[in-house]
């Protein structure tokens, strides 16, 4: 789906990035596929899968997004969202754009 067609009315697009899914596992960070495309607006986070199968989207509000850190291993940049649920979504973010990314992201 193209991010336009996630938006609801009023809902402007601030940022749209392909990624990864970052997961802790034995001392460090590793990548999960499939990729994920994460869209970025102002009142929320839309994460979709890129697979052959359809998913409906992830939707995290951005009002349920607590905090947000930075990490980093080998060359790479990724950011952990805290939600306010207690639950959190650790991602890679493409180096080129990290701190333009991280921006948005603390900024809604």
């Amino acid at each position: 789906m193209k991010p336009e067609e996630l938006l609801t009315e009023g809902e402007q697009l601030i940022d749209q990035y392909e990624t990864e899914i970052a997961r802790w596992k034995d001392g460090t960070w590793s990548s999960v596929l499939p990729p994920l495309n994460v869209v970025v607006t102002g009142l929320r986070l839309i994460l979709q899968l890129h697979t052959r199968k359809k998913y409906e989207p992830a939707i995290i509000p951005t009002s349920c997004i607590k905090s947000l850190k930075e990490f980093s291993e080998k060359g790479r940049v990724g950011v952990i969202l805290f939600i306010a649920s207690g639950e959190h979504v650790a991602y890679w973010i493409p180096h080129r754009r990290h701190e333009e990314i991280l921006q948005n992201l603390r900024t809604v």
